[in-house]
């Protein structure tokens, strides 16, 4: 025990009677800091009498009291002998803003470390090149004084493919402890052996970096109290033991700003902070990637950041202009790829044709050419060495963008261009083909077939695939729009038109119908035309409230169609000249364009879209104060849609739903309460049946209309705060946020009132539709005179 000198001595007795340094200190009649010191060296060699009332406030024998008082007079003689200089910690690297959370769990798990009984184990894992090593290098200098034999370090190059073996390992670290290479036993077992005895007299930091796996780590853990291993790993070693984790992801923006400063300087950062913050959005808050940007811009001042904003952009080379001298972002990466086992290394190299930022397994699956099963074990593992993310959805698997970019090139260089190109054009062709199948759940007048190819068998099945895979399949559109395959992007784009009416946000809908209606345009479709233009119509009227733009594209659509001979598209394009008519403020013409429009849909024998020109001129006529024969149009369609026998029964009672919600606002507005409530009910029942948030986002909104014209005011906005639960999209979200304010009004809280106003004027922007800035210009009446004062 002589060669742990007193402090060890006491704090190994400390530790054993289960006593906190608080408490010791109150029996010794010491000073807490005092007795701190001594345990950590500081205080070497203490005075007799304080180590006479250490031992007494220890209640140690006889033996034990005269083994640490000799202690005292070998301690500085014993350190002299025995000089460490093996395993000694590398200088830490430049400190790396962001990571106060991690260096807190590691200063509390420290803490926990000298205070406890047994040793603590910690992991510190994450991506390549995301700063482990640099953290724990850092805490360990930050640290070292809680523990009194100090820090030891010990690269166990796992990476490098040529691993230390235990008895390599154990042997440095039986060195760095004092001994003498002629003692230290040949036999690997009985060096473990040795190695664990002496650990278990010393209280250490340890700082464990690059193992390869578990079993190359579990060796060097032996009962130690009071002492702490640091395990820095790109693995999560997940098969290890261990007290806690800390994962180290990526910097965020504000911190990779700040790093980047440090470099640089603040001077010449500040003079271009766009390109600052594009450099900073390249490297993807990867540490080492921006300390080899922020190095190459230092050693060029001439340059403007711009330059290296210019190189990063280039996708094909980003990864070799983040090289400097041996220090490299790709190399990094590559000691990780080389680790990994056949089937490990083709899911990752293949993922990288994925077009969005992260996949389900199925999707996985289908690239790779291997069962969900095996993709997904696959996938997991990947995670665990950290060349891919999990995200907060199980099942579903990420890149960070470097690790993309790196995974394309190994796929590129490993399995051939050509097998590259085709890949990734089969992995799109998938996507597109499996986003039409899914939108034909969406068609009232198609039922689609069961495909059991496919990860979907029912309406709410291909809901959820198409907004879980919305940046997959629409980023294989974005591709094949701008290769020129124009057939695939407008047959796409028509596919859409059912599924857009209640799903997916503004700039998908405008970007896809946008892009198709050029592509049919090209081909000379013209009955595709006619329908692109006519959705491009909807969407610039209902969902970007641009009634003028809606009208241009109007007159594009009745054209094609014209041209086409195909009366169901006049009908739309009558439908949605009608509709601008009423919004830009004539709601006569626009009736007489409902009426056409319900005509032409006849003639066609189109029934779906005779009941949406009945419906909408119910609408116009509510709008226009004539309740009555709104009531009567309206029910018109529910008894026609009612005997109607839909080929789709989930989206033919969704659409009943909806026309139900419209007739209950002229029987609300004529004071009809009782058959309100009773419609509404049925459309509530018929949107949960069918999981549709925006059918009850409606019916609840509208509801609240009507227990508000009741005076039942907490009801109301009970019904508002749960429509707020299910609103997606901006014009609903919005609607609600008018609604809770003129509830809130009517409570009496005019503060509550204003906020939401505030917070509905936010979402009308700059809009030209008449009726949108009539209430947008009321809401800021209505907000101006309590802000100002």
């Amino acid at each position: 025990m002589s060669r742990i000198g007193v402090g060890g001595y006491v704090r190994y007795h400390r530790l054993r009677a289960k006593l906190t340094q608080e408490e010791l200190a109150a029996k010794a009649g010491i000073s807490v800091r005092a007795l701190r010191d001594i345990e950590r060296g500081r205080a070497q060699n203490p005075r007799p009498q304080t180590v006479d009332m250490l031992a007494d406030g220890l209640e140690l024998t006889d033996d034990d009291r005269k083994a640490m008082l000799v202690t005292v007079d070998a301690a500085p003689a014993s350190r002299a002998a025995h000089p460490r200089t093996r395993c000694v910690p590398p200088p830490p690297p430049p400190w790396v803003a962001g990571r106060e959370r991690e260096s807190r769990m590691l200063a509390d798990r420290a803490w926990r470390a000298e205070t406890g009984a047994a040793l603590d184990v910690v992991v510190v894992h994450g991506p390549p090149g995301v700063g482990k090593t640099t953290l724990v290098l850092h805490a360990a200098d930050r640290l070292g004084d809680s523990f009194p034999d100090g820090v030891l370090f010990l690269d166990l190059l796992g990476a490098q493919g040529k691993p230390l073996d235990p008895q390599q390992a154990t042997t440095r670290l039986l060195l760095a402890f004092g001994m003498e290479q002629r003692d230290i036993p040949g036999d690997p077992e009985q060096c473990l052996t040795l190695y664990r005895s002496v650990l278990a007299h010393h209280s250490v930091l340890l700082v464990v970096d690059n193992p390869s796996t578990e079993a190359h780590v579990r060796p060097l853990l032996a009962p130690s109290p009071g002492s702490m291993v640091l395990v820095s790993s790109r693995n999560a070693l997940v098969g290890l033991d261990a007290t806690a984790r800390v994962q180290v992801e990526p910097l965020t923006a504000d911190p990779s700003v700040e790093m980047l400063c440090a470099i640089i300087g603040r001077t010449r950062a500040d003079a271009e902070p766009e390109a600052v913050r594009r450099v900073v959005e390249l490297c993807g808050g990867m540490p080492l990637a921006l300390r080899i940007a922020g190095n190459r811009l230092a050693t060029r001042p001439a340059w403007p950041i711009a330059r290296m904003v210019e190189l990063l952009d280039d996708e094909s080379r980003r990864l070799s202009v983040l090289s400097a001298g041996d220090v490299q972002v790709e190399a990094a990466f590559a000691l990780s790829y080389r680790a990994l086992d056949p089937v490990d290394a083709q899911v990752f190299r293949r993922l990288s044709v994925i077009p969005g930022p992260d996949t389900g397994t199925f999707m996985a699956g289908v690239v790779v050419d291997l069962p969900e099963a095996v993709a997904e074990a696959a996938s997991e593992r990947l995670v665990d060495a950290g060349l891919l993310i999990a995200t907060s959805t199980p099942g579903r698997y990420g890149f960070h963008d470097l690790l993309r970019l790196y995974a394309g090139q190994r796929l590129e260089a490993d399995e051939g261009v050509e097998c590259a190109v085709a890949l990734r054009r089969r992995t799109h062709d998938w996507l597109l083909a499996t986003a039409v199948h899914a939108a034909m759940f969406f068609d009232p007048d198609v039922a689609p077939s069961d495909d059991r190819g496919l990860p979907f068998a029912d309406c709410r099945g291909a809901m959820a695939w198409m907004e879980d895979e919305a940046s997959n399949w629409r980023g294989a559109f974005r591709d094949a729009f701008r290769e020129g395959r124009d057939p695939q992007v407008a047959e796409t784009a028509v596919a859409m038109h059912w599924y857009s009416q209640s799903r997916g946000d503004v700039s998908l809908w405008f970007e896809v119908f946008t892009a198709g209606a050029v592509a049919a345009e090209r081909l000379g479709w013209a009955r595709h035309v006619a329908v692109l233009q006519n959705l491009l119509s909807w969407a610039n009227l209902d969902l970007l409230f641009r009634p003028h733009d809606g009208v241009r594209a109007n007159r594009a659509a009745m054209a094609a169609a014209v041209t086409a001979g195909d009366d169901v598209q006049v009908g739309y394009s009558h439908l949605m000249r009608g509709h601008s008519e009423w919004r830009l403020g004539t709601p006569h013409n626009g009736l007489e364009h409902i009426d056409a429009g319900e005509a032409s849909f006849g003639r066609a024998g189109y029934q779906t879209g005779e009941l949406q020109a009945i419906s909408l001129g119910a609408m116009i006529l509510t709008a226009a104060s004539r309740f009555d024969e709104a009531v009567e149009k309206h029910r018109r369609a529910v008894a026609r849609l009612r005997a109607r026998r839909h080929v789709n029964v989930p989206i033919g009672e969704e659409m009943l739903g909806s026309f139900l919600v419209r007739l209950a606002s002229p029987l609300i507005l004529s004071g009809r309460y009782d058959e309100a409530a009773e419609v509404l009910d049925e459309a509530e029942r018929l949107f949960t049946r069918q999981g549709s948030l925006p059918g009850l986002t409606d019916a609840r909104r509208v509801r609240a209309r009507l227990l508000r014209r009741t005076e039942r005011l907490d009801q109301a906005l009970e019904q508002l705060l749960l429509a707020l639960r299910t609103a997606d999209r901006r014009h609903a979200v919005r609607d609600v946020f008018t609604a809770l304010a003129q509830t809130y009004e009517a409570l009496g809280d005019p503060a509550a009132a204003t906020a939401y106003r505030v917070r509905a004027v936010a979402l009308y922007g700059e809009y030209d539709l008449r009726e949108v800035q009539e209430d947008r210009n009321g809401l800021l009446a209505l907000v101006r005179p309590v802000v100002v004062a």
